[in-house]
């Protein structure tokens, strides 16, 4: 284990628990598809009726709710990527995203809605529950209350905001500075005063709305015409909202927030780099900035302060199960969390914060093992993790861990270090290298491997040495098994096979680091890597999976009926059912 959709339209209900996911052709990838379990990728949006009431979509799939106590989940689960939330109240909330996805809440279920496209849909907006609007891809769409119809397509341009002040005036900007009204009667094309894309709009009233977007992008209309005005920003702004004519608030790129008090544009730091997707708030007291790394920001007085973010944001690490209804996954920060077959569970019990687990290893529900920073090694039972090993505050991270049903275990790390627990003692193993090792897999205490940068070690069970014409190489982890081929994966999409006394490297048809490898059979392995990379193989051929995230993806590990678990950073799990 390793340190480091289009989704086919469908009518009907989103299933609330991801245990309701069925295998479809377990031995055939390619005509199956991931989805999202957890995310924490980035928030593209925000939409509430009070502060006691706000919804935060992740663009990856999941809406959370606030409830001015605490999150949680509403049950969406999408493997689309989604763009927008607004609604009339919190039981009439709408959702749109790429491949004409729409998805209504009525405060209790998720519906998804035909829209009757497969253009991307960027934003959505309406008057009344009887009158809703979502614009993207060259098209705009309109809800009637019942069905969903083309109110105009074939734009040519890409639509990222739509507003309006009353029924028969709203007005839709996107690409090229391009800006649409509707009358009443017709969308009809305005002039616009730039040809920067424009990414959102807001307005206090038919005589005052603002729209921003790119290099600092912000022109007004008076009801009359459009004009620009300058933002004291180059940073793209990708959101804005208001509260009355004296109060209007930008954002996006870097970081910066911009606002207008009825005189002139003013642009300061959040104190954060981020970007942010979403402004939003309730009158002149309650704001919010939502953005990339799941991270939501309140406003209090003149500071930015973190609000308490939905859902798990930290780096998921590595993962391992006993079956699918029974698995865990660790990362930084003390991550740890558990997956009973139809939600994912944080179970750290308190561990330090601090605490950064990169390996896990187990052989049944009461015998399970993580390794991380400062040498530590922690186990559970069954009634809660505790220490098994814990060195002193140095630069010693345990990278990965192994064992036997019989109570030993493997751990390494960095500067080449290995250790063996056996008895209820710990003792130093000599790896003869002092390079960071990063993965270790074996088949018995007389058959282990462990690789790492620019290095491949076996161990005979007498001691470590590297293999005879092993190619060592940037490695990042193995796996293998009895009496059967190891695989090796690495950087740039390298992948290693050592199989009948010989060594082979394997077209991956990637470029990408891959992080993590793991199979039932040696006909059909998972690799993962950065940039959302998943490969498969066949037993011939290695083949790219789409797993419709681009950011990395750390760990994988996999059920017997063929079902499997990836985890990456900002928290995300993904599943392939």
């Amino acid at each position: 284990m390793g340190k480091l959709a289009l989704w086919s339209m469908m009518i009907g209900v989103i299933g609330l628990a991801c245990s309701s996911d069925t295998p479809v052709q377990p031995n055939n990838p390619t005509v199956r598809k991931w989805v999202v379990q957890t995310s924490g990728t980035t928030f593209s949006s925000l939409w509430g009726t009070s502060p006691d009431t706000l919804f935060a979509l992740d663009q990856t799939g999941t809406v959370q709710q606030y409830d001015g106590s605490g999150w949680h989940d509403t049950g969406l689960r999408s493997p689309y990527l989604v763009s927008a939330i607004w609604g009339t109240s919190a039981d009439d909330v709408f959702v749109v995203g790429e491949g004409g996805t729409i998805a209504h809440y009525d405060g209790s279920h998720w519906t998804m809605m035909t829209s009757n496209t497969l253009q991307s849909l960027r934003a959505v907006w309406g008057t009344s529950p009887n009158n809703v609007y979502a614009v993207g891809d060259g098209v705009i769409l309109r809800y009637d209350g019942q069905d969903w119809t083309t109110a105009a397509s074939g734009l040519g341009v890409l639509l990222y905001g739509i507003w309006g002040s009353s029924a028969n005036n709203i007005f839709a900007v996107g690409s090229s500075g391009s800006i649409f009204r509707w009358n009443g009667a017709n969308w009809l094309p305005q002039s616009s005063p730039t040809t920067s894309s424009l990414r959102a709009l807001w307005g206090s009233s038919g005589s005052n709305i603002w729209a921003v977007g790119i290099q600092g992008t912000i022109i007004h209309f008076d009801g009359m015409n459009w004009d620009t005005t300058a933002s004291q920003t180059s940073s793209t702004l990708m959101t804005i909202w208001g509260s009355d004519s004296t109060n209007v608030w930008a954002s996006g790129s870097d970081g910066w927030i911009s606002h207008f008090d009825g005189l002139e544009w003013q642009t300061t730091s959040t104190g954060y780099t981020t970007l942010f997707r979403k402004v939003f708030g309730f009158g002149t007291d309650h704001l919010y900035l939502a953005g990339m790394h799941h991270l939501i920001i309140e406003r209090i007085g003149t500071d930015w302060v973190p609000m308490t973010a939905p859902g798990a944001w930290q780096k998921l690490n590595a993962v391992w199960g006993i079956s699918g209804t029974d698995i865990t996954a660790v990362g930084d920060y003390q991550a740890i969390r558990h997956y009973d077959g139809a939600t994912w569970e944080e179970t750290h019990n308190g561990l330090d914060d601090s605490a950064f687990f990169y390996g896990i290893w187990g052989s049944s529900t009461s015998n399970l093992y993580l390794a991380g920073e400062y040498r530590s090694v922690w186990e559970n039972a069954g009634s809660g993790w505790s220490p098994l090993l814990t060195g002193t505050f140095d630069s010693v991270t345990f990278t990965d861990i192994w064992g036997l049903p019989t109570g030993e275990l493997y751990v390494v790390g960095s500067g080449g270090v290995i250790r063996k627990y056996s008895g209820g003692v710990w003792a130093p193993q000599a790896s003869g290298t002092a390079v960071p090792l990063h993965s270790i897999w074996g088949t018995s205490a007389s058959d282990l491997y462990a690789v790492g940068d620019n290095m491949v070690l076996h161990f005979d069970g007498m001691q470590w040495t590297v293999p005879p014409g092993a190619p060592l190489e940037q490695y990042r982890a193995v796996w293998g098994f009895d009496s059967g081929p190891l695989f090796i994966v690495g950087d740039g999409g390298l992948i290693v096979r050592y199989s009948g006394g010989a060594w082979s490297t394997l077209p991956s048809g990637s470029s990408m680091d891959l992080y993590d490898i793991f199979g039932r059979s040696a006909s059909d392995l998972y690799a993962v890597g950065e940039q959302g990379t998943i490969l498969h193989f066949n037993g011939s051929v290695w083949s790219p999976m789409e797993s419709y995230v681009t950011i990395s993806l750390n760990g994988v590990w996999g059920d017997e009926n063929g079902k499997v678990w990836v985890v990456g950073d900002n928290g995300l799990i993904l599943h392939l059912p």
